[in-house]
């Protein structure tokens, strides 16, 4: 399955949100992904406060974006980074946990064992503070922009004692390439941009950095669907 994790590079606008959707869907994307939150609950992000804040939708607003992504023949899921949007859960058929939530007290036991939740594994994580759930899928997590250790993704599947996927940080697919190939992560998370190096701010928001245009994402998708 190949994420397309779409996150914030909408800037806060619905309406490029949805052109972000489809473009991600046509370029090949199996589901899309993107971040509930108040800027409030938002700490250790790369971007001022008032980007998060901007970037703020209502309830409203992220469900009409699922029912949105059906409507063209896809399917979008969120990480939840405040409460206030719990309730989203019941509207999404996936769930991801970030790496940095998994000891947050909102996360019951029983929700993240799940066949459809899918959380993060950074590569610094204690292991033995990450639960060993049977059903729910993890994903070895590389730092940003920089190379990532795929070879932890064989210590993760020890530890869990089943496959792992890979969440990608770096600059174009190859690292995606090499994770899916080489080590036979089935579910690829990847960001994804329709415009490279946009500023905010006066600052460049680090995931238009990284994240794949769809000439890229769609490199990627025929060559993990074995469409060369």
């Amino acid at each position: 399955m190949l994420i397309c994790e779409i996150g914030n590079v909408h800037g806060g606008n619905l309406d490029y949100a949805k052109t972000h959707i489809r473009a991600a869907h046509e370029s090949g994307a199996d589901i899309c992904k993107m971040q509930a939150f108040l800027a409030d609950d938002i700490s250790g992000g790369s971007m001022p406060k008032r980007f998060y804040e901007q970037c703020e939708f209502t309830i409203r607003q992220h469900i009409e974006l699922i029912y949105y992504a059906r409507s063209i023949g896809t399917d979008l899921f969120y990480s939840i980074f405040s409460p206030t949007f719990w309730t989203l859960q019941f509207h999404q058929n996936y769930f991801k946990i970030a790496g940095s939530q998994i000891k947050n007290n909102y996360f019951a036991l029983e929700l993240f064992d799940s066949p459809n939740v899918i959380f993060s594994v950074p590569q610094a994580a204690v292991l033995k503070r990450v639960p060993k759930v049977e059903r729910a899928f993890p994903l070895y997590v590389g730092e940003y922009l920089k190379e990532p250790q795929l070879h932890y993704i064989e210590t993760l599947e020890k530890h869990f004692n089943k496959p792992v996927g890979y969440s990608d940080h770096t600059e174009g697919v190859d690292n995606c390439l090499r994770a899916y190939e080489t080590y036979g992560c089935d579910i690829i998370e990847k960001h994804f941009t329709l415009e490279k190096n946009v500023g905010f701010y006066g600052q460049i928001f680090r995931d238009t950095v990284h994240g794949a245009t769809p000439s890229e994402f769609e490199t990627l998708a025929k060559r993990v669907k074995g469409k060369h």
